[in-house]
């Protein structure tokens, strides 16, 4: 029976593709024997057992990769962080609707949720979507929108002369989702939020 391989492992072979420690074609041929004819064995051991690389090349692909993970986490924190200040100086919200938009947002995460500072302020009624999306493109982003999913995108470094598709049905994306009419919406209780489902109406997924 064919094993799935796990995320991790398969960014550590991508890693050593780029270091040039291995070939596409090895890490291929490593990647296929864990899949169907030892799902029992570690990519790292198939990697030692054929000896592409040794234990030190493995330690530090490790090392790097770890690094890599963390440096993307604090800058998507310093994104979140940045949202928040940019929406504050041009006094499209207050600090402790800033506050109160953080404070939710940390309890998603506490419950595996992974929600944009931006959904969480929109949803608390505190900026509409339009708002969202132009403070979205003040950091070099650009929400898009599937109209067949009813979903947003967020893209970063938008170039127009490029065509980005929905994920789900593979249609082109437009820019419909931050050309809503500027309407405040209705103010909801905070307390409503802590279902999941309220976050549904503005879901906007990174690239």
């Amino acid at each position: 029976m064919a094993r799935k391989i796990n995320v991790e492992d398969r960014l550590l072979g991508m890693m050593a593709v780029e270091k040039r420690f291995i070939s596409e074609k090895q890490l291929t041929e490593c990647l296929n024997t864990i899949e169907f004819t030892h799902p029992d064995k570690t990519l790292e051991s198939v990697f030692l057992d054929k000896e592409y690389l040794t234990k030190p090349q493995i330690e530090r692909l490790r090392q790097q990769l770890q690094a890599s993970i963390e440096i993307q986490t604090k800058q998507k924190e310093r994104t979140q962080k940045i949202f928040g200040e940019i929406a504050l100086e041009q006094n499209m919200i207050d600090q402790s609707q800033l506050e109160k938009g953080l404070a939710h947002q940390e309890k998603y995460l506490e419950r595996g949720l992974k929600v944009q500072i931006g959904q969480v302020l929109s949803k608390l009624s505190f900026l509409t979507v339009a708002q969202v999306g132009r403070l979205l493109e003040s950091q070099l982003k650009k929400v898009l929108y599937c109209k067949h999913c009813k979903i947003s995108k967020i893209v970063y470094d938008y170039n127009s002369s490029q065509i980005h598709q929905c994920e789900k049905c593979k249609l082109d994306l437009i820019e419909g989702a931050a050309k809503k009419q500027e309407k405040k919406p209705k103010q909801v209780a905070h307390e409503d939020l802590e279902d999941d489902a309220d976050i549904g109406n503005l879901d906007i997924l990174e690239l």
